[in-house]
Order: structure tokens, then C-alpha cells, then sequence
């Protein structure tokens, strides 16, 4: 997903201050590259030449479900690198437990 208008923001349970209200994030996945996890892995150590402001690993198992969020809406702070899983949040691109 890119862009989300409000009213699909809504129905899909994203925040208020979604980045993708803005055109400024997309969830994805790149299945010829490798799963979620691995793509996460690959662009963390990018994201300051990329300009990428959140590097998220949602739901993403070692067994090749979820997705990456990369977003570049300027925040604070920056360079934010979590995992959003069944565990909650978490700092760094970590596979739930």
C-alpha cells in the first residue's frame, strides 16, 4: 500500500498521522529478493543515503509473512528502525519470538 486516502486509512486501522495519508510511505514486499525480514536487513544500513525516515519490519517472520514500511516524511526522530509484531513494538528489525 501507498498513498491511503483518510476514509481508507480509517477502515484499514492506520494512525491519524500515517505517513501513508501523505504519499510519503508504501508497505511492500520484493518475494525475488528475499522475505520481508531479509529486505529489512538489506536497506537498514542504507537508510541515511536513502533518506528514509522509518525502516519498519510489520509482522515479519522467519518464515516469509508480513512486510517492510519504509517511510520518508521527515520526524523526529529520524531513522527509526522497529518491529511491529504479536509482541508489540520493538527497537531494531527483529523476527517475533
Amino acid at each position: 500500500s501507498g498513498y491511503r486516502c483518510p476514509e481508507l486509512n480509517r477502515r484499514v486501522g492506520g494512525s491519524p498521522t500515517s505517513h501513508h495519508r501523505f504519499a510519503a510511505a508504501a508497505d511492500w514486499i520484493c518475494p525475488a529478493f528475499g522475505t520481508p525480514l531479509d529486505c529489512a536487513r538489506a536497506i537498514e544500513p542504507h537508510i541515511d543515503q536513502w533518506r528514509i525516515t522509518q525502516l519498519i519490519a510489520e509482522f515479519a517472520e522467519a518464515d516469509g509473512s508480513g512486510w517492510v514500511h519504509t517511510s520518508i516524511l521527515p520526524v523526529s526522530p529520524v531513522n527509526r528502525v522497529i518491529s511491529i509484531d504479536r509482541l508489540g513494538t520493538r527497537t531494531g528489525i527483529l523476527p517475533a519470538r
